[in-house]
């Protein structure tokens, strides 16, 4: 750089370029984000209408994006929106799975199962729970001995961390990038 930029050189030149390419790329996002979200409003009111298949194609489409962090597109249209049902709880209308759900359990007179309002909740718990930490021990076993003690702290903490938190998404990255087709039947 020239002597009279100086001060943009060196270490602060990351900063003030990460800055301005931010603003060009949200421009171009601020174009081309609407039609997405459309796509992806349209799609969640399909799903909402199949009734048990839609819940599976959004376990299956939660399972599939959620290695890479795109799950956060999908499940808070089901969760928070009409797409995830509208129920009359308590005399008061609510909308999206988890605040029906929320709002029955706090109802003293809600009486029954919450099917309606968990229904975009289903399998999740298992998987979490038992099923991730069951492919880690698979994939622990499927390791040469010799190589055992050096992988298995990996396995370990990814199924710990799973069945305590619900933190899937080291176990899945395992599946990614160790067998694909194996992380396509796991969602």
């Amino acid at each position: 750089l020239p002597q009279f930029l100086g001060f943009f050189g060196g270490s602060r030149f990351i900063p003030i370029v990460s800055s301005l390419a931010a603003i060009i790329i949200s421009s171009v996002f601020y174009l081309i984000w609407p039609p997405i979200q459309n796509g992806l409003v349209v799609a969640g009111e399909q799903i909402a209408q199949m009734g048990s298949l839609g819940t599976f194609l959004y376990g299956f489409l939660l399972r599939l994006t959620g290695a890479v962090g795109l799950h956060h597109t999908i499940y808070p249209l089901f969760w928070y929106t009409s797409l995830g049902g509208t129920e009359t709880v308590a005399g008061s209308t609510i909308a999206g799975a988890q605040n029906i759900f929320f709002a029955q359990l706090a109802d003293p007179n809600h009486t029954g199962l919450f099917t309606y309002g968990t229904r975009f909740f289903a399998g999740r718990f298992a998987t979490m729970m038992f099923g991730l930490p069951a492919a880690c021990y698979a994939m622990y076993r499927a390791i040469p001995k010799k190589n055992r003690k050096k992988n298995g702290g990996l396995y370990f903490s990814g199924a710990l961390t799973s069945f305590l938190t619900g933190i899937t998404e080291p176990v899945e990255y395992m599946f990614l990038f160790v067998a694909p087709w194996l992380y396509v039947i796991h969602a």
